[in-house]
């Protein structure tokens, strides 16, 4: 085969894979069915998961009749960008858009201050010094320490320090994050390929865990020394956002 047909099957096989690599990836996230009389309608938020924008005009959707031709259209909004999440009403007119959020935003607004913790004596220092100035906290694994120590190991660290919540950094490995789920995990971030961490979002969602597509800022306690002062700075700082 002459070299530029071979130059030619290489540049279109590029493209056709970095064309599958960024896609939009469509779930349902929530669902609230009629409250009846004085309560809401149905309604329901489609988050994208994936790294591109998914353009979505043209579809519909059906509550009971399984017939395309009778299905109402989605109204309001023609895409979704990467990360965010739209919800929409039920009405006599089709589903119309209540609004739109980043999923990131959503996540992470209700969150506590983050502090990164790698040992059960810095887990127990960061959660005594939020309680003892009546602060929240959320503890978060170091990078790589899911792999190092495990995910059962770091869940036994934190419930050992009394922390009411804590976020396990699963790095990309699907694995470790798969089984922190069995294990009870209600915080983790997986990091890695678009479709494998949109399967394992929904699977985080669907045990009710909190899914992080990001890490927060947090306060590295390793750096903070002796003094808690730093420490109990950033915990009401960020705790009042």
């Amino acid at each position: 085969m002459p070299m530029n047909n071979i130059l030619s099957l290489l540049v279109a096989a590029v493209a056709v894979a970095s064309t599958a690599a960024a896609a939009p990836i469509l779930r349902i996230t929530e669902v609230m069915s009629s409250s009846g009389t004085g309560g809401t309608v149905d309604w329901f938020e489609v988050t994208n998961y994936g790294d591109t924008v998914a353009e979505i005009t043209g579809y519909k959707m059906d509550d009971n009749s399984f017939n395309f031709a009778v299905s109402v259209p989605l109204n309001g909004v023609t895409s979704i960008a990467p990360g965010e999440s739209v919800i929409f009403l039920e009405s006599s007119g089709g589903v119309a858009i209540l609004g739109t959020m980043n999923r990131q935003q959503k996540t992470f607004q209700s969150l506590p201050p983050a502090v990164l913790v790698r040992t059960l004596a810095e887990a127990r220092r960061a959660t005594a010094a939020a309680q003892r100035h009546e602060c929240p906290v959320l503890l978060l694994t170091e990078p790589g320490a899911q792999a190092r120590l495990g995910p059962g190991y770091l869940l036994e660290m934190v419930h050992q320090a009394g922390a009411a919540r804590a976020l396990l950094d699963c790095g990309g490995d699907a694995g470790t994050a798969m089984l922190a789920l069995r294990l009870g995990w209600r915080d983790l971030h997986l990091g890695g390929a678009a479709d494998t961490v949109a399967r394992v979002a929904a699977m985080a969602e669907a045990a009710g865990c909190c899914f992080h597509a990001n890490l927060p800022a947090a306060f590295d306690l390793s750096a903070c020394g002796p003094v808690d002062e730093p420490l109990v700075e950033w915990l009401a700082l960020h705790g009042s956002n």
